[in-house]
């Protein structure tokens, strides 16, 4: 004999899915059952990247199911996000979830704070900081119409 099984033999799983399915995946959850790691609307949750999430529904896929607290706060406050705009933190703690400390700022003003560094740890310096993007955003386009 060279190997652990003879020849012909038939595993116990043949013909099954699913990791460690011996009685198959009828049993597996019952109708209505929602697993142990199920969480409520209303449930929140820090992310891989320090962003707070909150659950706003149960179905769907993840995206829409766990939303960043910093939208929702926002637009609750000050109706839905236009297309290509994002909110940014103004001191650049993703903790501080208060209202002014949140700032609707266009993706092209975040590629230039963060190409230059201009996101500061107050408000203050971060509102410069997007000023500065706004003129250098005005200076590439009028470089851009001479040029052509």
């Amino acid at each position: 004999m060279t190997g652990y099984f003879e020849k012909g033999h038939v595993p116990i799983n043949k013909g099954t899915k699913g990791m460690y399915n011996v009685g198959g995946n009828s049993t597996s959850f019952k109708k209505g059952e929602k697993p142990v790691t199920y969480k409520p609307v209303g449930s929140e949750m820090i992310d891989k990247d320090g962003y707070t999430l909150i659950k706003v529904k149960d179905d769907g896929p993840y995206q829409e199911r766990w939303v960043n607290k910093q939208r929702v706060i926002w637009e609750k406050e000050n109706g839905p996000i236009p297309k290509g705009h994002v909110i940014l933190f103004a001191d650049g703690n993703k903790g501080n979830l208060d209202i002014e400390n949140l700032i609707l700022i266009s993706q092209s003003q975040l590629v230039r704070l963060n190409k230059n560094g201009w996101i500061g740890k107050s408000k203050e310096v971060t509102e410069v900081g997007i000023k500065l993007a706004d003129i250098t955003s005005i200076i590439a386009a009028k470089k851009k119409s001479f040029s052509e």
